[in-house]
């Protein structure tokens, strides 16, 4: 881990207890839906995006923090752009969770 300038080891390791903290409270909630097809009326849970990864690692818990951010970006996009520059989440989506788990 890098310790910037001004912080200390204990610091660093604080920050990085919380962020992991954050990772396990996102992926214990594994109803939360992640996206939504409204067209076919499906949607995709972070328990599904999360399926096969051990329970209690830090690769879960790191990749239920990206899955969030994501989901969190594409929310804030306007539906032409989500359409333009992301395409189906689930061609975009899935290939990355597959890759982490992996």
């Amino acid at each position: 881990m890098i310790v910037g300038i001004n912080e200390t080891r204990s610091d660093a390791g604080d920050r990085m207890n919380a962020l992991m903290s954050l990772g396990a409270r996102l992926a214990s909630n594994k109803n939360r839906v992640m996206c939504e097809d409204k067209r076919l009326g499906t949607r995709t849970t972070l328990g599904e995006l999360l399926e096969g990864l051990p329970e209690h690692s830090m690769v879960r818990h790191q990749t239920a923090i990206m899955m969030e951010n994501t989901r969190q970006f594409i929310d804030n996009l306007e539906e032409t752009s989500k359409l333009v520059n992301i395409g189906d989440f689930e061609k975009y989506a899935f290939p990355m969770v597959d890759k982490l788990a992996h």
